[in-house]
């Protein structure tokens, strides 16, 4: 897996997130400052945004797994 700027700005326009930093050097360690589609700024490592897929704030990840659990769950139901 390689890192790179192309990867994050792709996760973080998945989630409606906005990066506010460049870096210079893309890996899985870094930690990336964006701002969560509700406004709220965080920050979380490259590697568990590319692994997780959830560009969100804490609140907002919180959520997107409940609503991802309920979603699993009515297809195994159906």
């Amino acid at each position: 897996m390689k890192y790179t700027k192309e990867l994050l700005e792709e996760i973080l326009k998945e989630g409606g997130a906005i990066g506010l930093e460049t870096y210079e050097i893309y890996n899985q360690r870094l930690r990336v400052k964006f701002v969560c589609s509700c406004g709220v700024e965080t920050s979380k490592r490259f590697e568990m945004l590319n692994v997780h897929r959830l560009p969100y704030c804490e609140g907002c990840s919180k959520v997107k797994m409940i609503e991802k659990g309920k979603a699993t769950c009515m297809e195994i139901k159906n």
